[in-house]
């Protein structure tokens, strides 16, 4: 199921960052096209921190999938800002960064609630 989840979100996200993101130009025509890539990007990073859990039979919180989705954030940002492709052109890099790191870590919290939602994952 989780598996499932995350493979949905990756074509979501294929299809908000490449064909309308880079094809179409948003990232440069609209401030906030990036907000949504991030949020889904934390989803996914949230619902694979859920599924390592299942996986391992670990004890699941919430955070967990926060935090992963927070670290893989910070990775990104930190790939963007190494080979020069990140920042925006309607705010400063910092308020940027600062932004897409709280979006990584809103999708990660609300991809950890719903798997916490679902009983049948951790009844097991």
């Amino acid at each position: 199921m989780l598996l499932f989840a995350q493979l949905g979100i990756l074509v979501v996200l294929m299809i908000l960052n490449t064909w309308f993101g880079i094809m179409h130009g948003l990232y440069e025509a609209i401030w906030w096209w990036d907000i949504p890539t991030h949020f889904f990007g934390g989803v996914w990073a949230g619902l694979f921190a859920a599924w390592l859990l299942q996986r391992y039979k670990k004890r699941f919180f919430i955070i967990q999938c926060a935090v992963m989705a927070l670290s893989i954030g910070v990775c990104w940002e930190i790939f963007e800002y190494a080979f020069d492709i990140g920042g925006s052109m309607f705010m400063s890099y910092s308020a940027d960064t600062i932004k897409d790191i709280c979006m990584d870590t809103l999708g990660g919290t609300v991809a950890g609630t719903v798997a916490y939602l679902e009983k049948d994952l951790w009844q097991k």
